[in-house]
């Protein structure tokens, strides 16, 4: 799995770095991943390039992409539950116009809550925002009732556009 800390890839360590690339000591290996679940190649597979400033990076195309995401703090000892609700939803998103990922993160608990991260992935703010209006978006939030005291407060919306 890759952080921020870094990873061990046979005896050497190579890190994530903020640009969104894989670095050693002797090279440097971008990546980008654009439209609906594609897998990054096998660390032996990849293709290095000289180290260039991200500044100077240039696309080849136009990339726009709507990253939305709900923060919720689930109570100690009902991470089950939670996750259940959501494995049991009756989603409709695969045929939503502009949706491409969902993913329900997981993060370290503490002595208060758990963190959990919906987050899903839209091809533009627009279409996120055209879901968010539609009778779609209010069965599957009206269907999705979570029982008292799984969740400690309302999520915490975030929504972020991408900008390279």
């Amino acid at each position: 799995m890759l952080s921020q800390q870094g990873l061990h890839e046979g005896s050497r360590v190579v890190r994530l770095a903020a640009s969104g690339c894989i670095e050693d000591k002797t090279n440097i290996a971008c990546f980008a991943v654009f439209g609906r679940r594609k897998k990054l190649p096998a660390f032996g597979r990849r293709r290095s390039f000289q180290k260039e400033p991200i500044a100077n990076f240039k696309l080849s195309h136009e990339v726009t992409m709507y990253i939305a995401m709900n923060r919720f703090r689930v109570a100690l000892g009902r991470e089950e539950e939670f996750i259940e609700v959501w494995k049991n939803r009756d989603s409709t998103l695969d045929s939503v116009p502009g949706f491409q990922q969902f993913h329900l993160l997981q993060g370290k608990s503490d002595e208060e809550h758990t963190p959990f991260v919906s987050h899903s992935v839209w091809e533009s703010r627009e279409t996120f925002t055209a879901w968010t209006e539609s009778d779609s978006f209010r069965k599957a939030h009206a269907d999705a009732k979570m029982s008292m005291g799984v969740c400690l407060g309302p999520p915490q919306f975030e929504g972020f556009d991408c900008v390279l």
